[in-house]
């Protein structure tokens, strides 16, 4: 079952409940909810997937590449280039593995895909 799906069947419209997050201490009504579209770690992922690409044309200059989906087999060869994506490898791999948070349109998330933590519904 997905995280919006299951988000709508537990909590209904003007329960109460206290943020995943826990930045907000006071409980917040429910409105509407909806995944969160996370525009930060898309723009993050197209960075680092661009960044990956400059660093390939720059040790391969005599193959170009004009895709980040072009590179696989790059990424498995040892070398300069893979030694020097690494830890952008890793950033990207754990971004893509985010599951999407699930926000109330009036504020506060209901499920937050980096702790998998669900808010609390107040009594």
């Amino acid at each position: 079952m997905s995280n919006l799906k299951e988000a709508k069947q537990k909590y209904k419209v003007g329960d109460l409940f206290i943020t995943a997050t826990k930045n907000i201490r006071k409980p917040l009504k429910v409105a509407q909810l909806k995944e969160a579209e996370h525009e930060d770690r898309k723009n993050e992922i197209l960075y680092l997937k661009d960044k990956c690409l400059s660093l390939y044309r720059e040790f391969t200059p005599y193959k170009p590449k004009d895709k980040f989906e072009n590179l696989e087999e790059d990424f498995k060869k040892e070398g300069t280039f893979k030694d020097k994506t690494k830890d952008i490898l890793e950033r990207l791999e754990y971004l893509l593995s985010l599951e999407n948070d699930i926000v109330n349109t009036d504020g506060g998330v209901i499920f937050c895909g980096e702790t998998l933590e669900w808010s609390e519904l107040c009594q």
